[in-house]
């Protein structure tokens, strides 16, 4: 007796991964995408935080180039 796998065998595998890797797909996506939203808001909260404590140690906001004197 032959052990090898026989053509639908592996054909049934392959449809297996390609229904796995179809559902599995978008909820990665959506992972990927949170994961982005939250770093973009901890930057945004950094960037919030540094231009409080420059305004409290300076007594005003950082001004634009064209602004200063």
């Amino acid at each position: 007796m032959k052990k090898a796998f026989t053509l639908i065998e592996l054909l049934v595998v392959v449809a297996i991964i390609g229904i796995l890797t179809a559902i599995g797909m978008p909820i990665y996506q959506d992972y990927v995408k949170s994961a982005e939203i939250s770093v973009a808001k901890n930057c945004l909260h950094s960037m919030d935080l540094t231009q409080k404590q420059y305004i409290k140690d300076n007594g005003e906001a950082l001004r634009q180039p064209s602004e200063r004197s």
